[in-house]
């Protein structure tokens, strides 16, 4: 029988080890060029995809582009700038209000890869997470949960002094700037124009409708192709499935509206290399995502792969502890397309206990997997 002692020894033993993998030991980068470092550093951020990166190696004009950044910051001895979009909350209503297990894994993939940057760079990563909670409120008109995600999301930070990781709310923004919703509402008006006029012809030809001209004009940057609308319209029917088809559009054009207006006041500061040396999503691109749309971004894995195979953020999946169909147990995750196959059962929850010092618990349920 597995009791709530062994349970907690399980998940401690994992995350020792995870962390253990990437102890930091300085470095003596003073006797290489800045070019060997750079090219070192860019060589850990991209990874494999078997452990780091979602999807393939990026192309080489992006890495050409971020490799120039990394030696302006190499050559002045500063840590690297990079910022992240973040969830706000758990969106899979069987998840439990605020962060669990598979956000603190987050933190400790972030806190690896720091680790193993500060090993060639000793500097490290300034990481800053920029919460989309204005972003999502903006597009579902509900707020629920996310109050209790930012606070458990900054106790989890709290773990490791050692990781330069900064919390920003995006509802920080409209307090300090009052006309930032009345910009993604012009920004919404424009898009549906586009996506009207663009729904009867040929896609090839998308480039030359008036309203992608007017979109242009604003800031935006590519075509906004049929798989990217398929994409994000089948993200909407999980996310609101009883909505009818053109509220499910709406939501798609405010979820791009929003990311307009916050590059049109460089609100991320993905526009200055000061600010931002790098930028990473967690979430993979999208299909038929135009390179103008990917930009110079890196799309890394959210959780490590001795949590989850799959490339998902982990503010759509629920972190578990799972049980496999031999009796042996370990920390994982369960995402909608899980529940759906029908091939996990409910078994259990516990309160895990991350250090006595915070006097900080999370929940974690236990789930079997069924032969």
């Amino acid at each position: 029988m597995i009791t709530e002692t062994i349970i907690q020894q399980i998940i401690d033993k994992v995350i020792q080890d995870f962390i253990s993998k990437s102890e930091y030991i300085p470095s003596q980068q003073k006797n290489k060029s800045i070019g060997i470092i750079s090219s070192q550093v860019l060589d850990i951020l991209i990874g494999n995809c078997r452990s780091t990166r979602l999807g393939p190696r990026p192309l080489p004009s992006t890495l050409k582009i971020i490799g120039e950044k990394l030696k302006l910051k190499i050559k002045s001895e500063l840590p690297i700038n990079i910022p992240i979009c973040f969830g706000c909350k758990k969106t899979w209503k069987l998840c439990q209000p605020g962060v669990d297990i598979a956000e603190y894994f987050t933190i400790l993939q972030l806190l690896k890869l720091n680790r193993r940057i500060q090993d060639i760079y000793s500097p490290g990563i300034n990481f800053t997470l920029y919460l989309g909670d204005s972003w999502y409120e903006y597009i579902y008109n509900e707020n629920i949960g996310i109050k209790e995600y930012h606070n458990g999301l900054e106790k989890l930070i709290n773990l490791h002094s050692d990781l330069e990781l900064k919390l920003i709310s995006m509802y920080s923004f409209h307090k300090k700037y009052s006309t930032l919703y009345d910009r993604c509402d012009q920004n919404l008006e424009l898009l549906r124009d586009y996506w009207n006029e663009s729904s009867n012809i040929n896609e090839k030809d998308w480039q030359y409708l008036k309203s992608y001209k007017n979109l242009l004009a604003v800031g935006w940057v590519g075509i906004l192709p049929n798989l990217m609308r398929i994409h994000y319209l089948k993200k909407m029917d999980r996310y609101l499935p009883t909505a009818s088809k053109s509220k499910r559009v709406v939501a798609v054009l405010k979820y791009f509206s929003y990311g307009l207006m916050l590059s049109q006041n460089d609100l991320i500061k993905r526009q200055k290399i000061n600010d931002c040396t790098l930028e990473i999503s967690l979430m993979s691109p999208p299909p038929g995502i135009p390179m103008e749309l990917r930009g110079d971004r890196l799309y890394l894995r959210s959780l490590p792969p001795e949590i989850s195979s799959r490339g998902a953020p982990c503010w759509p999946v629920m972190g578990i502890l799972k049980l496999d169909e031999y009796g042996s147990a370990y920390p994982s995750i369960l995402s909608p397309r899980d529940w759906n196959q029908n091939n996990t059962i409910f078994i259990d929850k516990f309160d895990y206990s991350f250090d006595q010092k915070y006097d900080f618990k999370i929940t974690i349920p236990i789930y079997k997997t069924l032969a």
